[in-house]
């Protein structure tokens, strides 16, 4: 409901004042919401996993080539870290396991119906690990009829269908087969004898424990690809100031 005042005059000039005055059944404006800032990820109080998608399409996108030295860093991390806990720690993983790790790597093309069914109980488990782009991180192919064309479009295809879903779940499909293979052999001949025979016991401990921290670095790859999209922006905007100091001292 809207009242005007009566009007005052001032010289030859009147000017007209109005007083607004709203009625119980006047709509009131929208408040701020809080919850929200600025920049590119809209929602600060979403869900955790939402929020982790976001930040890692975005550094994705916006980083590609930082983001995919930071996973690949921190994955080898993970590996030579683990390897090197294990052998502080005096565990001793058997030649067999060795052997099973050996063997499931001939098996990575065979078992990709295997990586999809896991990726696609992922997705459903977990639908936002979906919605990520890992394809934004590589370059567009030029459209041709090669077979390498083919293969690449159809894993592309898959990744953007499942997004961490594929990633994550290859890697539990992997850890899955080489424990599937190491509980087959155990059931089966020891090697360990014929080993220590040639003088290759100690050099199968090793590689044992070597295949172990690899199957085990496959654990904390969820953690390195949640904690990516937090990392990354800051390792970028670093990177970006070196550049321009240096830029300016020469």
């Amino acid at each position: 409901m809207l009242l005007m005042g009566p009007s005052r005059g001032l010289g030859r000039v009147g000017l007209r004042h109005a007083r607004v005055f709203f009625s119980s059944t006047s709509p009131r404006m929208a408040p701020i919401k809080e919850d929200e800032f600025p920049g590119i990820f809209p929602a600060a109080k979403k869900s955790m996993l939402q929020d982790v998608v976001d930040r890692l399409n975005y550094s994705m996108a916006n980083h590609p080539q930082v983001t995919m030295a930071f996973v690949i860093s921190a994955d080898m991390a993970s590996i030579f870290g683990t390897y090197g806990l294990l052998q502080l720690s005096g565990v001793v993983i058997s030649p067999e396991f060795a052997l099973a790790f050996a063997a499931s790597r001939p098996l990575r093309r065979l078992r990709m119906p295997f990586d999809l069914a896991m990726a696609a109980l992922l997705s459903k488990m977990f639908p936002p690990l979906s919605r990520v782009r890992v394809s934004s991180m590589f370059p567009t192919v030029p459209q041709d009829q090669g077979l390498l064309h083919k293969g690449m479009s159809t894993m592309t295809d898959i990744m953007d269908k499942y997004g961490a879903c594929y990633m994550i779940g290859s890697r539990l499909a992997g850890l899955t087969v080489v424990n599937s293979l190491y509980f087959a052999l155990i059931q089966g001949v020891d090697i360990l004898p014929y080993l220590e025979q040639f003088g290759f016991g100690e050099l199968g401990s090793a590689m044992g424990t070597w295949a172990a921290s690899v199957v085990m670095a496959s654990v904390f790859y969820p953690v390195t690809l949640s904690a990516t999209g937090y990392v990354v922006p800051g390792i970028a905007r670093a990177l970006a100031a070196a550049k321009a100091n240096a830029a300016k001292r020469s």
